[in-house]
């Protein structure tokens, strides 16, 4: 003999639906909430982009060479290397250990065209100037004759001789 099979019917678990639904919701304005926040916070929080001011160069014309630049700094007891070169605007020369970097700029109207090569932002993240001797908050300090620039890193316990020695230098061009 053989029963037939009787299930009770299933009713829908109409409290476990609306659970769940509930939770979905929840986690959804949770998570929309969040990102809200992180994005007004983050804009917020980033100083505004400020143009960065134009300072000409402080020369008027190419008076130097690369060569010259070389000569000047070997004869006070540098040796420098070649860095980089944008041709007509800039060449860089360095100590092996990065404790000088000299530019040998070129033609002022097109250095002044690619932006200040003076120009810096300070520890609060505003554009000044390199200034010329080593200042608090400022990593660089640089010196100018024509357009042969010296930058030395502020942070070498030696940038006083340093600076001396690379004006020593800049008067030999």
């Amino acid at each position: 003999m053989s029963y037939p099979l009787h299930f009770p019917p299933i009713a829908p678990d109409v409290a476990g639906v609306r659970q769940h639904a509930l939770a979905v919701a929840i986690v959804a304005l949770v998570a929309t909430a969040a990102a809200l926040f992180l994005t007004v916070e983050r804009s917020r929080s980033q100083a505004p982009t400020a143009h960065a001011p134009s300072f000409p160069v402080p020369y008027s014309h190419v008076q130097f060479t690369v060569s010259d630049a070389k000569h000047a700094f070997a004869a006070v007891g540098v040796q420098l290397v070649a860095k980089s070169r944008v041709p007509g605007v800039v060449t860089t020369i360095s100590t092996r250990d990065n404790a000088f970097e000299v530019d040998v700029f070129g033609d002022p109207a097109r250095v002044n065209a690619s932006g200040s090569p003076d120009l810096m932002t300070n520890t609060q993240g505003k554009y000044i100037r390199i200034p010329s001797t080593c200042t608090s908050g400022i990593p660089d300090a640089a010196r100018w004759r024509g357009n042969v620039r010296f930058v030395i890193r502020c942070a070498n316990s030696a940038h006083t001789r340093l600076l001396a020695l690379g004006s020593r230098a800049l008067a030999r061009l």
